[in-house]
């Protein structure tokens, strides 16, 4: 699923990496919040790879991701990004992880390593990290449909951490895979890299779903603040 508002380049981009999957059996659907710059237009040169498309207002990424919810056919699901650039065999990679593991361990989530500007991110979720911050990268990541049955669907009252909040509600049940792989080239532009509210949005996720303590959990906030600070000037440095 890639959710896509006024960004016909970065769409486009992230389109073509679709197309060139070496895994032929994916399903693709792409919901716009409503474009005028040309996006649409995106949209339909390329709409013979694409299963299923909308284009109407919504309340956000994780409003979006939802309908996205509602559409998709398969057992499992990936967001990407508009400007996000799979690599060719990102696909076939999260399948054999999936394939390899699942009547061992019947995995809810599989992450991997990101590109991100010069910067390589993303590790093995581990709930005793993953409780204090957000340690894998979600871009491109699969997510079982059974992960959604049991904790349901994304909180759109989050504008940019509602992937955290999610991820944080099996809290130590969560039976997480990692893929060793860089899978994606992320958009340094992409909300969670350009907008402080996502320290603010993970505070509050982590007061709904842990029992640490406040104090810990303000000096975290402001420690991640300073840290994405000096992140985002690297970034794009």
């Amino acid at each position: 699923v890639t959710v896509v508002l006024n960004n016909k380049d970065g769409l486009e981009k992230t389109i073509k990496s679709v197309i060139n999957q070496t895994y032929p059996n994916v399903e693709y659907i792409v919901i716009d919040g409503g474009s005028t710059d040309g996006t649409l237009d995106v949209i339909r040169r390329y709409e013979n790879y694409i299963d299923y498309w909308i284009s109407e207002s919504d309340e956000g990424i994780y409003d979006a991701w939802n309908k996205g919810l509602k559409l998709f056919l398969s057992n499992w699901i990936s967001f990407l990004g508009a400007g996000d650039i799979y690599d060719n065999e990102a696909v076939f990679n999260y399948v054999l992880t999936i394939l390899e593991h699942k009547e061992k361990r019947d995995p809810l989530y599989i992450s991997s390593k990101i590109k991100l500007g010069k910067n390589i991110i993303g590790e093995a979720w581990d709930w005793k990290v993953f409780r204090k911050y957000m340690n894998v990268a979600h871009i491109g990541s699969f997510h079982s449909r059974k992960l959604f049955n049991k904790y349901g669907i994304f909180n759109k009252y989050f504008k940019i951490a509602g992937d955290y909040e999610l991820l944080l509600r099996p809290k130590d049940r969560l039976n997480a895979l990692f893929l060793n792989k860089i899978t994606v080239k992320a958009d340094v532009n992409g909300v969670s890299v350009r907008n402080p509210l996502v320290f603010r949005e993970t505070l509050i996720a982590k007061l709904l779903h842990t029992d640490r303590n406040i104090i810990s959990l303000i000096y975290e906030y402001f420690v991640a603040l300073l840290k994405g600070i000096i992140k985002r000037y690297l970034i794009l440095k």
